[in-house]
């Protein structure tokens, strides 16, 4: 069984990384926090060809579905949510703030900026600087 990661590579699945991966993610938690649990219920819904993003956004899913059994699960919840964010993207803020001011729509390629003209340009000045 492989797993496909964010560059297109295939790997086996390890699952010690998985649960390495949100243990990580416990830092300064409660105790009562288990990551092996919520390691073993993503490693349950693992299958052949699945992307780290889709076990990221699981994790996340069952992590938050703990929280009723105790309020750190959705701290983790949201650690991985965004840890999840950091890696699909870029590490430079002007590189991902042009990228949103250029989107365009998939459907009908047309200009969808996801930042207004206004914040760009205060953006780009603050760059010069």
């Amino acid at each position: 069984m492989y797993v496909i990661k964010r560059d297109g590579r295939k790997e086996t699945v390890k699952f010690d990384k998985i649960t390495a991966r949100i243990g990580k993610l416990c830092y300064g938690l409660d105790p009562l926090v288990d990551s092996v649990a919520v390691a073993m219920k993503v490693i349950e819904g693992i299958y052949d060809g699945v992307t780290t993003q889709v076990l990221d956004n699981l994790a996340s899913e069952v992590a938050a579905s703990l929280a009723t059994r105790h309020p750190d699960y959705g701290y983790l919840a949201s650690r991985i949510s965004i840890s999840n964010l950091h890696r699909n993207t870029k590490k430079s803020f002007s590189e991902t703030i042009t990228d949103l001011y250029e989107y365009m729509d998939p459907k009908t390629g047309t200009s969808a900026k996801l930042i207004a003209d206004d914040v760009y340009e205060i953006i780009q000045k603050m760059l010069m600087y």
